[in-house]
């Protein structure tokens, strides 16, 4: 999902029971394609939200694991390494 879209007011115990990570990609590299769409901004690109999701999460002593896309790409079993499938 993309963290903007995320839903408020989600029950906590979701956050707490589920399994999460954060996906990132640099910003660079994706204002070409949601230009094509909307004017790129801080809110259209979700990084607020992202680092609050984090933040959340580190709260609740869940810190996600963070991977970046450009990094899975290169090498996809490392994901698997980290426990997530």
């Amino acid at each position: 999902h993309i963290s903007k879209q995320r839903l408020p007011g989600l029950p906590e115990d979701l956050m707490k029971k589920g399994k999460h990570f954060i996906l990132i990609r640099n910003p660079f590299d994706i204002l070409k394609s949601f230009d094509k769409v909307v004017p790129p901004s801080l809110h259209e690109l979700g990084l607020w939200e992202l680092v609050c999701i984090y933040n959340e999460l580190f709260q609740i002593g869940k810190p996600p694991p963070v991977i970046d896309a450009a990094e899975l790409q290169k090498d996809p079993e490392v994901f698997e390494l980290l426990g997530h499938d």
